[in-house]
């Protein structure tokens, strides 16, 4: 599965949501990697990840799409937070 495969590859390197303080105290702890998924049952079971964050994603290999997808949702404002 892959949530095990990441979680037994990055180990003590995942930076887990409740650990979160600073940057520097991540850091110095060796935690430099957050993993977010978008299943909520899953995240449940693993309190390693973190929940899916709301992104952008055009769906294109030409830049002239992309770019006019991206100006779009620029004056759309930022994704919201799911619930």
């Amino acid at each position: 599965h892959l949530v095990e495969f990441m979680i037994s590859l990055f180990g003590r390197k995942l930076l887990s949501p409740q650990d979160v303080s600073t940057l520097h105290s991540c850091w110095s702890k060796g935690q430099q990697v957050i993993v977010a998924y978008d299943n909520q049952q899953v995240v449940q079971q693993h309190p390693e990840l973190w929940s899916g964050i709301p992104y952008w994603y055009a769906d294109s290999p030409d830049p002239k799409t992309v770019i006019d997808y991206l100006d779009a949702k620029i004056h759309q404002g930022r994704p919201e937070l799911e619930d």
